[in-house]
């Protein structure tokens, strides 16, 4: 499970936030490109089809979703 919020700015993300309660793959779908960050840091993201982006979560880590 996950713990999501989400900020919009004029219809678009501006930013979300994603905790997960659990060590998995995260699946996004988002029509905007998107960049995540850890600590402040950028996380590895694989595209795995057209508006769907993976990457690995860690539990009780909050995950910043970012437009690129």
């Amino acid at each position: 499970g996950y713990g999501v919020n989400i900020s919009w700015a004029n219809r678009e993300l501006k930013e979300a936030t994603i905790t997960s309660k659990f060590a998995q793959i995260c699946n996004l779908r988002s029509k905007t490109p998107v960049k995540i960050l850890l600590n402040k840091q950028v996380i590895k993201l694989t595209k795995a089809a057209d508006n769907l982006y993976t990457f690995n979560v860690e539990a009780g880590k909050t995950y910043t979703v970012l437009p690129n």
